[in-house]
């Protein structure tokens, strides 16, 4: 109802070519401005700073009240609050999620110093993965969860990374505003498993540790409030200890905890090629 308000309000009063508006927002700052398009998720607006003109946007939720030619000179277009909101919401999005899938390869020495049935083909794997982020401007705080998965059918590899972190985006071209490059970086949980079945003989392999990760990719958006892109990803992890428990001739062997010790740890390390899809909110 507010918002259906505002919009008759905004169509029924006249502009004046010198008057500047005011914009209340949901917090209660005051912006002197000139209004130049209200749309139903965001106001657009124009205001002055030293010489130059600027155009900003805010979104609409976060308007309270917007009085057309409330001013009849330019009294305060250089006040903090207009500046902190022109920074603040010139990307009006705050919340998106995403998804990506895409081709890993396993730079550690994968299961070399675990198990003498691992072969090289683990490799190669398919990667995908899904992350969070809510904006602060550019600046963002994000979770992420990856799922790497090795291509060998005989033995199974799977590499699970969880963590949280922190996200910059900036555009590409500021004039354009097409597309966004942004830079992720997480600490978290890093989990390694490995299922081999030769015959008779199974075996299973699991370990944990803290692990790193990292993406650098850009994006644009396709329609509505769908982005698309692509990202290089890196992720790392080192396990000292390990837990193996097999089977053979019909006999199950309880798990044993084996210590790998410093020199002898696994290196759970990644690198991955991926193509994703954002939605923003």
């Amino acid at each position: 109802m507010r918002r259906l308000l505002i919009l008759l309000w905004l169509v029924a009063t006249t502009i004046t070519c010198h008057a500047q508006d005011l914009l209340v927002t949901a917090s209660g700052d005051s912006i002197n401005c000139q209004v130049v398009k209200v749309a139903l998720d965001s106001v657009q607006f124009s205001f002055v700073r030293g010489s130059k003109e600027y155009m900003a946007l805010i979104p609409f939720d976060r308007v309270a009240k917007i009085d057309r030619g409330y001013y009849t000179w330019l009294d305060s277009i250089n006040s903090s609050a207009t500046n902190t909101y022109y920074e603040l919401y010139i990307e009006p999005i705050s919340f998106s999620a995403s998804a990506s899938f895409g081709i890993g390869y396993a730079a550690g020495e994968t299961g070399a110093k675990v198990s003498n049935v691992v072969s090289k083909k683990l490799k190669m794997g398919i990667v995908y993965s899904a992350n969070a982020v809510y904006y602060f401007s550019h600046h963002g705080i994000c979770v992420s969860m990856i799922q790497y998965a090795s291509l060998c059918k005989s033995c199974k590899l799977r590499k699970k990374f969880m963590g949280i972190g922190y996200s910059y985006r900036d555009y590409i071209n500021t004039d354009t505003k097409r597309f966004l490059w942004f830079a992720d970086a997480y600490v978290g949980v890093a989990n390694l498993k490995i299922n081999n079945t030769r015959g008779t003989y199974s075996e299973e392999i699991t370990g944990s540790n803290v692990g790193f990760s990292a993406n650098v990719g850009f994006e644009t958006k396709v329609f509505w409030r769908f982005n698309v892109g692509g990202k290089i990803n890196a992720t790392t992890a080192y396990l000292s200890k390990i837990e193996k428990s097999y089977a053979d001739n019909n006999k199950f062997y309880f798990p044993e905890t084996k210590e790998l010790g410093k020199n002898n740890r696994i290196n759970l390390s990644h690198f991955d090629l991926c193509a994703f899809i954002r939605f923003e909110l």
